[in-house]
């Protein structure tokens, strides 16, 4: 994808959603693309509650759907796009937002962290965002708050799996949208690791270690120079320590407003669509993530 064509937003109307609209326009504007605001209408109304209402429970949903409209139009028109769609649909919000993007082939998801009402859970992001993380479309993006408007900074959190290619892409396009700099890391494991993994000798280790370093710094600048990025600044940086902590400090270090990673680790299992760095970035990190489903089947 070299240019985007169309976002959707889920919208709650909490501000946790109006930041998520912001990114978005922020994105879609440059490339002149759609942004599409979706409102999921969620009622578990039965028919002996509508009873007691003296209205069916049809009567009732079309009444919420008509008042989620009126209040989408209101949203809509504080945000000063030009090319909105303004779309309410009713169910589970995460199923009907993950039916609705596919359906639509968009570009990107964009939702917010987590939703109204809602406190911040233990693992950072609400159900619904994580749900989508887990079973949404290919390209979904969580926006955290205080980095919804300019975006300087970009990393791309890369492993050697394919889906790298598309996770640089991915992170090459955004920063070229808001003329940020691009940063291209990737994470080895620390020596303590490393020794258990391959049990050998610690006499030998250090020199492994190091090699290990210098392979991948190697291999890094090999992967980029591949892309052929001219249009943006472009560092790349070989980190040491367990991925998911080592990549939190490097977004907390750098101030960065946006990384783009993967769903996965270096294992895809089956039932676990969602790595623990992955995990970890959602969970810990203040940067909004841009997280890129791999199209490989898990073995």
């Amino acid at each position: 994808m070299n240019k985007l064509k169309n976002l959707i937003v889920g919208v709650d109307f909490s501000p946790r959603s109006l930041a998520a609209t912001q990114m978005a326009i922020a994105l879609a504007e440059p490339a002149d693309a759609i942004v599409e605001l979706v409102h999921v209408v969620e009622t578990q109304l039965s028919d002996s509650d509508a009873a007691v209402l003296g209205k069916s429970r049809d009567e009732i949903l079309a009444l919420l759907v008509d008042e989620a409209q009126t209040a989408l139009s209101s949203f809509a028109a504080q945000l000063g796009y030009e090319k909105l769609r303004r779309t309410v649909i009713t169910g589970s919000a995460a199923l009907e937002l993950a039916k609705h993007a596919e359906k639509r082939k968009v570009d990107i998801l964009v939702v917010g962290d987590i939703g109204s009402g809602s406190s911040i859970p233990p693992r950072g992001v609400g159900v619904t965002a994580y749900r989508l993380v887990e079973r949404g479309p290919r390209n979904v993006l969580v926006v955290k708050p205080g980095h919804s408007a300019k975006v300087s900074s970009v990393v791309a959190a890369v492993t050697f799996m394919p889906v790298a290619n598309d996770v640089l892409r991915q992170a090459h396009l955004i920063a070229r949208i808001s003329r940020a700099e691009l940063h291209v890391v990737r994470v080895i494991p620390d020596i303590t690791e490393l020794r258990y993994r391959l049990a050998i000798l610690p006499s030998d280790m250090e020199r492994i270690f190091s090699e290990s370093v210098h392979y991948n710094e190697s291999r890094l600048k090999e992967f980029v120079d591949k892309h052929r990025i001219h249009d943006v600044v472009v560092r790349t940086s070989t980190l040491t320590g367990k991925p998911g902590q080592a990549l939190v400090e490097y977004l907390q270090n750098e101030n960065i407003d946006v990384v783009v990673l993967g769903t996965g680790t270096s294992y895809r299992i089956v039932g676990y669509p969602v790595g623990s760095t992955t995990h970890r970035v959602l969970n810990q990190t203040l940067s909004s993530v841009l997280v890129v489903r791999s199209l490989e089947p898990p073995p």
